[in-house]
């Protein structure tokens, strides 16, 4: 076998969303490509379903013809289309989407196969780019999933602030603009000894009585109450997040008939669950701004 008689072939890894205008327009590709002297080709559908169960059909139509049901849904689909026996230039074009609906967060492995096979290299090059185009439109982009992961970071990073605690660490207290005006004018004034070690001691005093608020005690049950507030908003926002990236994103589903329909409803709970992320940390930013105004308060 030489170069120009090899197949030509090429994996994916990246997961897909089949729908029927997709595969419509493979069906239509394949048969504009593999037809000789108005011969349409003959087509061969493998399907498997989650159950482990497998069928044959003899047109794509008939594929999308099938319920694909929630329960028991198409997990994979090898399409194969050839010219018809006897035909001038014979070629085949075989397309395997491996599914097995899994979430987007699983393994990469070879989920998508294309090989076409054909003596004249010019029609078998044609045909294996019009597929490979078509193909590529039915990958499913990770950036929603990365932007949950990102998410979930957020609000780690942002337990860790809120929850850490609300005092603040020793160190230079600020003094207020009142009290540098004074001494700045007890500097000016000293001129001996005495007046100097005066100004020193009251520089100290006030930075002490600055740092000792800091220390002075609190509500505990307003800071016991606050707590629990941040907690509960902190761990909801958890538990959405790991909730949208386990069920509502998938990845390599075939989307007509009732699983169709199904997904649909997990793309109108995504953006329910965004919507929740994005309040559940305004809360928790909030909360944690409040909490530091009671601190003051309390001051």
């Amino acid at each position: 076998m030489n170069e120009y008689t090899q197949p030509r072939r090429r994996t994916w890894s990246a997961s897909f969303l089949l729908d029927s205008n997709k595969l419509t327009r493979i069906q239509d590709i394949l048969t504009a490509r593999l037809s000789r002297d108005a011969v349409p080709p003959v087509f061969k559908c493998d399907v498997t379903f989650r159950n482990g169960t497998t069928d044959t059909f003899p047109t794509i139509t008939d594929v999308l013809a099938l319920d694909n049901t929630r329960r028991n849904p198409i997990t994979s689909l090898t399409v194969l289309a050839q010219t018809a026996a006897d035909a001038e230039s014979p070629a085949a074009c075989t397309i395997e989407f491996r599914g097995k609906t899994q979430s987007m967060t699983s393994a990469p492995k070879e989920n998508i196969v294309l090989r076409v096979d054909g003596e004249n290299q010019v029609t078998k090059s044609e045909t294996f780019a019009a597929v490979e185009e078509q193909i590529e439109r039915t990958f499913v982009s990770p950036w929603p999933v990365l932007g949950v992961g990102l998410s979930i970071l957020a609000v780690l990073v942002l337990a860790l602030f809120v929850l850490g605690g609300f005092r603040i660490g020793p160190g230079y207290a600020g003094l207020s603009s009142a009290d540098l005006l004074q001494l700045d004018q007890l500097a000016s004034g000293a001129k001996n000894s005495d007046d100097k070690l005066s100004f020193l001691f009251d520089a100290k005093r006030r930075e002490i009585h600055s740092l000792a608020g800091l220390y002075a005690p609190i509500h505990v049950e307003k800071l016991t109450t606050l707590s629990t507030v941040l907690k509960t908003v902190v761990f909801l926002g958890l538990l959405v997040m790991l909730l949208a990236m386990l069920f509502c994103y998938r990845g390599n589903v075939f989307l007509w008939g009732d699983y169709g329909e199904y997904y649909e409803t997990l793309r109108q709970r995504r953006k329910l669950i965004r919507n929740i992320i994005v309040v559940t940390l305004g809360i928790g930013i909030i909360v944690n701004l409040l909490s530091a105004d009671i601190w003051h308060h309390y001051h």
